[in-house]
């Protein structure tokens, strides 16, 4: 899955929530508990999902875009899109999340145009979302290639998302720049 988002807004988010959404995105890893948006007529089917990120149960807004892509943030936000990638400037700060209390929580949502507060009886129609499995598979690759990915974090995800962009870049209709 493919994730894009404003940079600005995602700055934003750093400021406002101490979470980057490069970091945000991971709860895609492991189960949601996910809900569609009816709060208001958006143009666009946003969804909450909850999940767990470095052992932070956290909230992500966020519209499907297609089967291999989500966008977070609104549409009007969209200025500059960018598929989300690693930065050195845009780093959740792990400690601030885990020093909120319920009050300042409460106060960072109530302060956030994009979110709504919800309660138990949105959540009522929420259904759990596991992430889809992968398949195991055995592949021959050059050395120093493997080697090389091996001393990255999370290796095996990278090359998954290096070989779905090559996927996608070369399905039928999409246009070569």
């Amino acid at each position: 899955m493919n994730y894009t988002w404003d940079p600005k807004k995602n700055r934003q988010n750093i400021a406002r929530h101490g979470i980057a959404f490069e970091d945000a995105v991971k709860i895609f890893e492991g189960r949601t508990l996910e809900r569609v948006d009816d709060h208001f007529e958006y143009g666009e089917t946003r969804v909450y999902a909850v999940g767990i990120t470095n052992g932070v149960e956290i909230t992500v807004i966020y519209v499907d875009l297609s089967d291999s892509q989500r966008r977070l943030g609104r549409r009007r936000d969209m200025k500059e899109r960018r598929i989300g990638t690693r930065s050195m400037k845009a780093r959740s700060d792990w400690d601030r999340v885990r020093s909120l209390n319920d009050d300042q929580l409460q106060r960072a949502i109530e302060t956030d145009a994009d979110v709504y507060p919800t309660d138990s009886d949105f959540w009522k129609a929420a259904r759990v979302v596991m992430p889809k499995a992968k398949q195991t598979v055995t592949i021959r690759l050059d050395t120093d290639l493997l080697e090389w990915f091996r001393r990255q974090k999370g290796y095996q995800t990278q090359i998954n998302a290096v070989l779905r962009t090559y996927m996608e870049a070369h399905l039928p209709g999409r246009q070569r720049q």
